[in-house]
């Protein structure tokens, strides 16, 4: 990384020292390869991929960071992992584990030392993110105290427990136990077997003409012959709201069509009947999962369209986005 660049990444030959491609931070700041780590191969063409980390980067918030799989191929983006917050730092860490949870495919793991939780600031969290469901974290540690600053670093150590599946060690280097700022590792062994379905939230809202910040929400089981409930809250009450539903994520700023802080995080491909926010401006609706073994693994990105005339010249409010991924079960 560069102190005022977006960072960049450079990918040489081992045989020649030839340049092969370079990958660039997307804003000044960023802190782009501020960690960087072979994923396995992930995609399963033959190739190992490659993770970036850019733990300054303000995709979903100030300092929140974000973290890159890269193909090892083609040099094409194949996952993009977002803090979910300002200061979480993620992607302070990068490190493919293997694999580890029983689904044959490579796994990997990203740290952000910044995450707070109510209980105090800066504990930090290492994301345990599934090499075959699109999705963001299948599972989160996060550290024991405020300010340990867990996922500092992390690391794939093999098999240690001799289960057949890979394990990691993770560090939190301001935690304190003996002696303040001591520092720890964490050792974790037997992730769960996956595939109970996941349930995420991503990316930014824009502030509707109440100034508040809409969020979307799951809740339910995103396994097939279930059912997911999407929730919004803080949106303006007894108006529209529509959820928009996609396969990939977005990502394409709504400025120059009226809508200035506005992102459209899912493209309507699949549009649901829309629904009347209650007096609290929140809204809710059952969305059934098909019970079609072809749809497990399936990843759907979505996002509430909220009706909101006074807020901008688009008339249109966005909420944060939420991802599911199917499970079987």
């Amino acid at each position: 990384p560069t102190p005022v660049g977006p960072g960049i990444v450079r990918v040489v030959s081992g045989i020649n020292g030839t340049l092969l491609r370079s990958h660039t931070g997307t804003a000044l700041g960023d802190a782009y390869g501020a960690a960087v780590a072979p994923a396995g191969d992930i995609n399963g063409d033959g190739v190992p991929d490659l993770l970036i980390g850019a733990p300054l980067g303000d995709k979903s918030g100030v300092d929140a960071g974000y973290a890159h799989l890269i193909s090892g191929a083609s040099g094409r983006l194949l996952r993009e992992l977002r803090g979910a917050t300002a200061d979480d730092r993620l992607g302070s860490s990068v490190a493919g584990i293997g694999e580890a949870n029983g689904d044959g495919v490579p796994d990997y793991v990203v740290g952000a030392p910044g995450v707070d939780r109510p209980d105090g600031q800066d504990l930090g969290a290492v994301l345990v993110v599934s090499g075959r469901i699109f999705t963001a974290a299948a599972q989160a540690f996060v550290g024991n105290r405020a300010g340990d600053g867990l996922g500092i670093a992390c690391i794939g150590v093999g098999d240690l427990n001799g289960d057949g599946r890979a394990d990691f060690a993770v560090g939190a280097a301001d935690a304190d136990r003996a002696v303040p700022d001591a520092g720890i590792v964490r050792v974790i062994t037997s992730l769960p077997a996956s595939d109970p379905g996941l349930l995420e939230s991503f990316g930014a809202a824009c502030t509707t003409s109440l100034g508040t910040l809409p969020r979307g929400l799951l809740r339910g089981r995103s396994v097939i012959g279930h059912t997911v409930v999407p929730h919004l809250t803080a949106a303006p009450p007894g108006t529209l709201a529509t959820l928009l539903i996609d396969g990939p994520a977005a990502g394409l700023p709504l400025t120059s069509l009226g809508a200035p802080g506005c992102m459209l995080l899912a493209l309507p491909n699949v549009v649901p009947p829309s629904v009347l926010t209650d007096a609290q401006g929140k809204a809710s609706f059952a969305l059934p999962v098909p019970a079609m073994a072809a749809l497990i693994g399936g990843a759907l990105h979505a996002q509430w369209s909220i009706l909101d005339p006074p807020a901008n010249a688009l008339g249109l409010v966005f909420s944060t986005g939420m991802s599911w991924t199917v499970g079987g079960g």
